[in-house]
């Protein structure tokens, strides 16, 4: 491991003086970056790639289906964010020295010359597309709708020589937009420009790794052929007729399940979800993210509401009787906006929630002034952060938070995973961890229950929202938890296969008495 300066001399290759309009946003965010200065300008000649028929086509009627503008592949002159700086032709230069550029971003999507991929001292950099082949952006997400995937590879990666496969720096599987190509396309080349801050945050706390991720060939895909364009157009017609179909007969509605918790085995969940027990809202409402908690002997479900016409979630708690019964739900915390996943922890004999409030930009602490229908706001834990799904654990002595945080507000709420630790939950200094995000993946990121030990193992409860929102569950072990680093691997995975009016499941908690979950229904 060696220790790289916080300074950064970078060089930027482009076709002419613009570019794509998401090539733009990545960077703008990198001339934003502390110590990051771009001193060349490199200019390569090439033709912009044109939109395949097919993909203008599906862009064009997407338009009108769903009101989005694909503003992406726009043309942005780029005079404004390089001011001073004489643009060099590659191809009238015979000798061009980058030997004192630290990196080079590589914004023609084209394979460059060997003799100028080696001179940059941290390598010439690009955006790459697709898991085995580097497919022009244009093409973004076309060959996962044609194959069916749940989620579009994109990455950060160091372009090598020409026999050799490129290095992946940094990795992120987006969810795919299961009606839209248009929104899948337009999410994950926003998420882009984020890639190289999240990467120099990592290099700056643990210096250059010694052995580095391969990509598996070295190709360029720029156009669709007369079987894939079919292709795509079939998938398309069928996801939008899906979509319409959804849109005006499927009648969804979250609901939450039980089950009883085995006398031999009330330290761990009831994982045999296929025989809970239903507790069904009224027709105008929705409850999801379950928690559970005893008290007084009682088993007292916290969850959010979410009444229809009103279109904002609050938080509800209701006791469950022995006999499957329970009391009227009371209402505990509303604001005027969006509350969810109430998270409850006890720390030194008293209850703390911590509700997602993402809406907001802030993780909010509240206390029980009177468990388990009255609640105070305590304190910001967090402050200018979307956070979704925040989740506390006490671990080695130390209080870690998970939290699903997105850059910004067009970003993503569930495709990576952060993590902060701090001495005691209730602290003014919680610390990022170097690693954040320390999963980037839609299928596994974010929280969807409490952490618990099994047989002295640590496991996360996680959602997965690859090919929908809340399609599923997955149970994941975590491997290592540092200051320094963060593993884990999925070691289970759960869909509501059992009933076919279930079309997703995305919370898991329990206590002693108990486990609880949330599923939706849909009532057509």
């Amino acid at each position: 491991m060696t220790t790289q300066a916080e300074k950064y001399n970078i060089a930027v290759i482009a076709r002419d003086n613009s570019i794509y309009s998401w090539q733009y946003e990545v960077l703008k965010n990198v001339l934003n970056i502390e110590g990051v200065s771009l001193s060349s300008l490199l200019k390569h000649h090439s033709l912009a790639s044109k939109r395949p028929l097919a993909v203008q086509f599906l862009h064009h009627i997407e338009r009108y289906l769903y009101h989005c503008q694909p503003h992406f592949f726009e043309e942005k002159n780029i005079d404004g964010l390089v001011p001073n700086i004489e643009p060099v032709d590659l191809s009238s230069s015979a000798s061009i020295d980058l030997t004192d550029i630290d990196f080079v971003l590589n914004f023609t999507e084209e394979l460059l010359p060997d003799d100028l991929l080696v001179q940059p001292k941290l390598g010439v950099w690009s955006i790459f597309i697709g898991d085995n082949v580097k497919i022009k952006s244009q093409l973004t997400a076309v060959n996962d709708f044609i194959s069916e995937n749940d989620v579009v590879t994109i990455g950060l990666q160091i372009e090598t020589l020409s026999n050799t496969p490129n290095i992946t720096l940094y990795q992120s599987n987006s969810s795919v937009d299961m009606a839209s190509i248009c929104r899948t396309a337009e999410r994950c080349l926003h998420k882009t420009s984020y890639f190289i801050p999240h990467y120099l945050n990592q290099l700056r706390e643990k210096g250059i790794p010694d052995s580095l991720g391969f990509t598996h060939r070295k190709e360029l895909k720029d156009n669709l052929s007369k079987k894939d364009s079919t292709s795509l157009l079939w998938q398309s017609i069928k996801r939008i007729s899906k979509k319409m179909d959804h849109k005006y007969r499927a009648k969804e509605q979250w609901s939450l399940i039980y089950g009883r918790n085995k006398p031999d085995n009330s330290s761990n969940p009831n994982l045999d979800i296929a025989s809970f027990k239903m507790l069904q809202p009224p027709e105008d409402r929705f409850w999801a993210d379950p928690f559970v908690i005893s008290y007084d002997n009682k088993n007292y479900i916290f969850f959010e509401e979410l009444i229809f016409e009103r279109d904002l979630g609050h938080l509800c708690c209701m006791e469950l009787y022995d006999d499957g019964t329970h009391s009227t739900p009371k209402k505990i915390l509303e604001k005027p906006y969006h509350l969810s996943y109430p998270f409850i922890f006890e720390y030194e004999d008293e209850f703390y929630l911590i509700p997602e409030s993402g809406d907001k930009q802030c993780v909010e602490l509240y206390k029980a002034t009177a468990f388990p229908y009255q609640w105070e706001f305590e304190k910001t834990l967090i402050r200018h952060i979307y956070a979704y799904d925040s989740t506390l654990f006490e671990y080695d002595g130390i209080w870690w938070l998970f939290a699903c945080v997105a850059d910004d507000e067009k970003s993503s709420s569930t495709e990576d995973l952060c993590l902060f630790y701090a001495d005691n939950p209730l602290s003014d200094n919680w610390q990022a961890h170097p690693l954040n995000p320390i999963i980037s993946d839609a299928a596994t990121a974010r929280p969807a229950g409490k952490l618990f030990t099994h047989k002295g193992k640590l496991y996360r409860p996680s959602q997965n929202c690859a090919a929908s929102y809340g399609a599923g569950l997955n149970l994941c072990e975590i491997t290592e938890l540092t200051k320094t680093n963060y593993s884990e691997n999925v070691v289970s995975r759960i869909f509501p296969e059992w009933d076919k009016r279930l079309k997703g499941l995305h919370t898991l908690n329990f206590n002693e008495n108990i486990t609880v979950c949330d599923v939706i229904v849909d009532n057509r």
